[in-house]
């Protein structure tokens, strides 16, 4: 008996490993509806694929922040620049529930990440002074940005 539930908890462990270590290098839409990848460096940290909105798609950095969110909810603020693979990009930050968003300002910026996204295999986000790095595999991104197009498109068309 006692073999069996050590083994069924294995099983349990490795599937669940497994499902994390997937959802770290490919693209997939959550079942909450969101298009996400997990960052493969840093538990906890996630990128987003979602309409703004001016009805434009873009990346969104996220984490889970309950204490310094906590009645913050659609503050936004300013935040240092980020490398995005080697680039500097102008982000501002705000908390969306319980979490911490980060997003580029500019249309430039977002242009830059998606065409980074949609051209490598990982991008690179790291703090203005290095200090912080996290790491976003590219698997999967151009399937899913024409699916959530398609979908933003039908959407702004609708009367």
């Amino acid at each position: 008996m006692m073999k069996k539930i050590i083994l069924s908890t294995l099983l349990i462990s490795f599937f669940s490993q497994a499902s994390t270590i997937d959802e770290q290098n490919e693209w997939y839409l959550a079942k909450n509806g969101m298009y996400i990848i997990r960052d493969s460096i840093n538990d906890g940290l996630v990128a987003t694929l979602e309409t703004s909105r001016d009805g434009m798609l873009n990346i969104y950095i996220q984490y889970l922040d309950v204490d310094d969110c906590k009645n913050k909810d659609g503050v936004s603020s300013s935040h240092d620049p980020l490398y995005v693979n080697g680039t500097l990009v102008k982000f501002a930050q705000a908390c969306n529930n319980e979490w911490r968003t980060f997003y580029p300002i500019s249309m430039e910026g977002s242009n830059y990440i998606i065409r980074e996204f949609m051209r490598k295999s990982n991008v690179e986000i790291m703090t203005y002074d290095k200090s912080f790095k996290a790491l976003f595999s590219a698997k999967g991104f151009t399937r899913i940005y024409n699916e959530k197009q398609k979908i933003t498109t039908i959407e702004k068309n609708a009367i």
